[in-house]
């Protein structure tokens, strides 16, 4: 019987032991192959080696289903309302999984940590109290490979100079490369102004994770008191053609600058509903200080079924509204382009008061666009002419009661404005894009046509503004956009049936 006892004893100590062995080999394994993904190393390297950088170098989380279900537990608000500065570190790591259907699911591949297109939380991170990063972009086109960094600078240079480095984390060294510096093209001479930042990428590295970003003042004026400045670590998204052109995820998408104040819900849902009968399929915007709780629910739920995708765009509070050119619109315009390069083969660049539409019979807009860069695969965008649209000079006769602008505006005027430009591009071909035109193409070879105005050109509903060779004085009727009534009108109505209750009032 004591034999037994201790026998049976023996036997359980080596299968607890033998249970325990096996549960920390394979805890060991998760580890090691979690820490491989995320560069366990090179983060750790980073925060032990220099402390002044970053504590986040390690790219994305890989997260666990128990995770995933605390992340669905989290209350996040709105993303139109989403300021990066109100997330936790945690959030903000988690945040890179996005809404696509209503569920959440990861924003990359196993096998790759870059940041996903359709990842919406972004924010200003200041190196200094005048100087602002914003995205990170990996950019593989050329024969030499560089991150490419959207930031937002002060423009005054009399004091100081600026330089600006790139952290790389190779193996078991940290290596340092020094940013060139483009100022985009339309700053308007602005206390502030947009800048893509380019540092070259080291041979060694494949998966660029995230960048760490920082800054060296150097004073040229005895007077002038140098800042403290603060590293800053960016995830990083992906240009590479992947997959390639013809697979992408939508053929046709539209940029749209930065949303705020107070917009008519109607006017907003009339532009991406007419946007889409025209043939567009997906829409990246912008926001900033939206204060209409019906445009959060409308964005929300275009949002949710992957017609569009949200950008927070808020910028810094010490860049006042007029000390940067109109709210930031050109860092937001680079911003989508290089976003929209590994998601879309097109993208055209709009306003919500505005609308590409064909002249030539076609119905659909983007059917017109693709014939111009069919011709030849050296056309890297295409520019319209606009027309101002003015209610003031309609004299269509419009039924009572219709909410729609594009269906009660008919008068438009006589002069093309070949100033008030916008652009339609293959974003691959494009380094900047400008606000009315295409700054610099990706290669020399690469060339813009306009666009006659008989096949297309843009609407823009607003007062006709007498400037830059414009005139104003000569209107005429134009009823182009009633052959999309029937479509436009059930399409808005059922929108507004499925965001507010049925008796919600159009006006």
């Amino acid at each position: 019987m004591r034999l037994n006892y201790r026998f049976y004893l023996v036997l359980l100590c080596l299968t607890y032991f033998t249970m325990l062995y096996i549960f920390h080999g394979n805890l060991q394994v998760e580890v090691n192959s979690k820490c491989r993904a995320n560069n366990c190393l090179q983060s750790h390297e980073a925060s032990s080696t220099d402390p002044k950088l970053s504590d986040d170098v390690s790219g994305n989380l890989e997260i666990s289903n128990v995770e995933l279900r605390n992340i669905k537990a989290m209350h996040i608000p709105s993303v139109a309302l989403l300021s990066f500065k109100t997330l936790t570190p945690v959030q903000v790591n988690l945040a890179n999984l996005v809404h696509t259907t209503g569920k959440l699911v990861p924003a990359s591949s196993p096998k790759e940590c870059y940041v996903s297109s359709n990842y919406s939380i972004r924010g200003f991170r200041s190196l200094e109290p005048d100087s602002f990063v914003y995205s990170a972009y990996f950019d593989e086109r050329y024969s030499k490979r560089f991150v490419r960094i959207m930031a937002i600078l002060s423009l005054i240079k009399q004091k100081r100079k600026l330089n600006v480095y790139c952290h790389f984390n190779v193996s078991d060294k940290r290596v340092t490369r020094e940013a060139t510096f483009y100022e985009l093209c339309e700053n308007h001479g602005k206390t502030y102004g947009g800048f893509v930042l380019s540092c070259e990428v080291p041979t060694e590295i494949t998966n660029l994770c995230s960048i760490t970003v920082s800054m060296e003042i150097k004073p040229t004026s005895s007077q002038y008191s140098v800042p403290q400045t603060t590293p800053q670590t960016l995830q990083v998204s992906r240009l590479s053609l992947d997959p390639p052109k013809g697979n992408k995820q939508f053929n046709f998408t539209i940029c749209v600058p930065p949303l705020f104040g107070n917009i008519a819900t109607e006017k907003f849902v009339e532009f991406i509903e007419l946007n889409r009968i025209l043939g567009f399929q997906h829409f990246i915007i912008y926001t900033a200080r939206i204060e209409s709780q019906d445009i959060l629910k409308v964005l929300d739920y275009y949002r949710l079924r992957n017609i569009i995708t949200t950008i927070d765009f808020t910028l810094p509070s010490v860049i006042q509204k007029s000390k940067i050119w109109y709210n930031g619109q050109l860092s937001a315009h680079n911003d989508c382009l290089y976003r929209a390069m590994p998601i879309t083969n097109f993208v055209a660049f709009m306003d919500i008061d505005e609308f590409i539409v064909s002249h030539n019979g076609q119905f659909r807009v983007t059917d017109t666009a693709s014939k111009q860069f069919d011709a030849s695969d050296k056309i890297c965008g295409i520019s319209f002419d606009s027309a101002f649209y003015d209610s003031k000079y309609t004299k269509n006769v419009v039924e009572e009661g219709n909410y729609l602008v594009t269906q009660t505006t008919t008068g438009r005027s006589e002069k093309f404005s070949a100033v008030r430009t916008k652009v339609f591009v293959s974003p691959d071909k494009i380094f900047e894009v400008g606000i009315h035109h295409i700054s610099k193409p990706a290669q020399e070879g690469f060339k813009v046509v306009k666009v006659n105005t008989t096949q297309a050109y843009l609407h823009h509903y607003r007062s006709c503004v007498p400037n830059y060779g414009m005139k104003c004085n000569a209107y005429k009727e134009d009823l182009t956009m009633l052959q999309y009534r029937k479509h436009l009108e059930a399409a808005v109505e059922d929108i507004f049936e499925q965001v507010f209750d049925k008796d919600h009032e159009l006006k």
